[in-house]
């Protein structure tokens, strides 16, 4: 169990299975960040769009953690194109969901907690107005 990344496209997807460490979660963003960048120096125009899938998650992460968590994202805004989907299952990771929304958009990234893939690689892809 743990958190997991992966890059398809435009998107930094990460998905939490189970328990997730606090430190070792932020370890792994960060690598994720990382691979992006990388692929991002071959094409500085390159920007990308933040998913998280908590589907599968067991945790329940502190007012705090969101918010390092958010601190963390927003170190690597340059790289982003200002838009994050977190996709919930349960009605406390909707609420979590949302308190980490706000914390992102005080940083500028326009946060949606949605319910499926679908819903959120569409609301990612949309028009922005």
């Amino acid at each position: 169990m743990g958190i997991t990344y992966e890059i398809q496209d435009d998107v930094i997807r990460f998905a939490t299975h189970g328990e997730v460490d606090f430190v070792d979660g932020l370890h792994v963003l960060q690598c994720g960040f990382a691979e992006a960048s990388d692929i991002s120096a071959k094409d500085p125009t390159r920007k990308w769009l933040l998913l998280f899938d908590v589907r599968e998650s067991t945790e329940s992460r502190t007012s705090g953690e969101l918010r390092d968590i958010a601190t963390l994202i927003a170190s690597h805004r340059g790289m982003l194109r200002g838009r994050c989907a977190v996709i919930v299952s349960k009605p406390l990771y909707y609420g979590l969901g949302r308190m980490f929304a706000v914390f992102m958009e005080s940083f500028g990234l326009t946060t949606a907690v949605l319910h499926s893939d679908e819903e959120a690689l569409h609301w990612l892809h949309a028009p922005v107005h």
